[in-house]
């Protein structure tokens, strides 16, 4: 069976027990990255972009993390969407930006 990992970052907040429903649901064994810690941050600084916002760089150390431990990266590409009655919007340069995680 394959394995597919769900970075703890970003929209996983609002949305990871369906993320990991729904692989789990189409056979896959999920694997989570564990909470946010100085590893992952530290990682994630190194091999990020310099212009990339924090969250974003926290969600580079989290996909370094994963990248040994699974098949699969699942990194959900979520433009925008209603949150708290009003219509909110992603950062662009997440939302343009095709994601090619390193190989390092």
């Amino acid at each position: 069976m394959s394995t597919i990992g769900i970075p703890r970052a970003l929209f996983y907040y609002y949305n990871g027990d369906k993320y990991v429903r729904f692989w789990q649901q189409v056979g896959f064994d999920v694997i989570v990255s564990p909470p946010t810690n100085r590893k992952i941050m530290e990682q994630g600084l190194k091999l990020s972009n310099t212009e990339f916002c924090v969250p974003v760089k926290v969600l580079c150390g989290h996909v370094w993390y994963l990248r040994d431990k699974v098949d699969y990266i699942f990194i959900p590409r979520i433009l925008g969407g209603e949150l708290h009655g009003r219509r909110r919007y992603g950062c662009p340069k997440f939302m343009g930006r095709i994601y090619h995680p390193s190989s390092q």
